[in-house]
């Protein structure tokens, strides 16, 4: 295992709190790809760019094209934020096949729906997977800032299987 120290020389009169915080955020953020799907994805992947700039953005727009992305990335997902309701189907197949499949299931990549309106039955259909969150889509971009910051807050702070490499 490689331990890493950190050490920030800063003088008072350069001391920018706020900014040292934000690098000390972006190095140790866990790396891999924040991977959006969704149909309609122009309004998130503007905050997205804005909220993870540590992340790379991967849009994709359908189930299948994320399935192919999953099995085919040199670099596990951050994590994925699906639309629930898609034009061509619903996200839950792509939770249903990450679930079945014993290589991405293991990787533990947090998977969290979007979606609008919210109906109970879609919501008890995706908490049957092993889903980390339902959010409602904000109707305007400071809301859906907020909101997404919090989700990318959240899941570096997490530890994951996939936060260890070849640890024993």
């Amino acid at each position: 295992m490689t331990h890493f120290i950190l050490v920030l020389v800063i003088s008072p009169a350069e001391a920018n709190y706020h900014g040292v915080c934000h690098l000390i955020i972006d190095m140790l953020a866990p790396i891999g790809p924040v991977l959006l799907v969704d149909d309609d994805q122009h309004f998130y992947q503007a905050v997205l760019c804005e909220v993870a700039p540590h992340h790379q953005l991967v849009v994709l727009t359908n189930v299948q094209a994320a399935i192919t992305y999953l099995e085919q990335a040199p670099v596990a997902p951050f994590l994925i934020i699906c639309a629930s309701n898609l034009r061509s189907m619903t996200g839950l197949p792509l939770r249903a096949h990450i679930d079945t499949d014993r290589s991405l299931r293991k990787l533990a990549i947090p998977f969290v729906y979007i979606t609008h309106p919210v109906y109970e039955q879609p919501v008890e259909k995706a908490y049957e997977l092993t889903t980390q969150g339902l959010l409602e889509k904000q109707p305007d971009v400071a809301s859906t800032r907020q909101q997404l910051q919090s989700v990318i807050a959240y899941w570096s702070a997490c530890f994951r299987p996939n936060r260890f490499s070849g640890e024993g």
